[in-house]
């Protein structure tokens, strides 16, 4: 009984692994991102990129919280000019990876 825990534990552990590099790979050519991925005892699957939460509208109170966010967040013009020249064979490496 203790074995199939520990098993568990690393089947999750693994599994846990799997999902960053998988989110951080996704995340790669964006300045800011939530990604959504979803497991199973058996995959991974990917949910949804979101850009910009409640379209960026979302009021963040007290407002100083708001600025000390904002400080955090290096824009980059035309960032997707430039990082998504890497990503031409991104579908099938995320194949891989799920």
């Amino acid at each position: 009984m203790e074995d199939n825990n520990r098993n568990k534990q690393m089947e999750k552990a693994i599994t846990k692994n799997e999902m960053i590099d998988l989110l951080l790979e996704l995340g790669k050519p964006f300045d800011f991102v939530r990604v959504d991925l979803y497991s199973t005892s058996m995959n991974i699957y990917f949910g949804e990129l979101t850009h910009y939460p409640s379209s960026g509208r979302s009021r963040i109170e007290p407002v100083k919280f708001d600025f000390k966010f904002g400080s955090y967040w290096e824009i980059k013009p035309f960032y997707w000019t430039e990082s998504i020249k890497p990503y031409k064979g991104f579908i099938e490496k995320v194949k891989t990876i799920v």
